[in-house]
């Protein structure tokens, strides 16, 4: 009986742990996802600056030679400069999709490890009460 006792109790410890390990890991996949859609929102930005840097018109009355050129030179390099930008960022989400996708998966597999703790823990519960309702015959 008292070994029945001694594995209740390391599998009552193992469902605490598997407990707070599942918690931290709904905590982290919640500041991914955050992080994302932050990501996200800046993404859509830098590409709407670079959508309006597209659409500049210069008006060539207003401009002389190489002022006008030199303008257009620098348009062109921010809309680089913003392609650049919406690289990296790209390069970020899919670093932050990646972590999530394995958090999810560890999630998955610890959500696993508890329900098979608690089966066991059942099944060792329904022995223990079997082997007390034995010595009290």
């Amino acid at each position: 009986m008292f070994m029945l006792l001694e594995q209740r109790d390391t599998i009552s410890r193992s469902i605490a742990s598997e407990e707070v390990l599942i918690t931290t890991i709904e905590s982290t996949i919640e500041r991914l996802e955050e992080a994302a859609q932050s990501i996200e929102n800046n993404k859509q930005e830098v590409d709407h600056s670079k959508v309006q840097l597209n659409n500049i018109v210069i008006d060539s009355s207003l401009w002389r030679g190489s002022q006008q050129r030199t303008y257009k030179e620098h348009i062109e390099m921010y809309v680089e400069d913003t392609q650049t930008v919406i690289g990296h960022i790209q390069d970020i989400q899919d670093t932050i999709n990646a972590e999530l996708q394995k958090r999810r998966d560890q999630l998955l597999t610890a959500q696993n490890n508890l329900t098979s703790l608690e089966t066991s823990l059942e099944s060792l519960n329904t022995e223990i009460q079997q082997q007390r309702s034995a010595d009290n015959v």
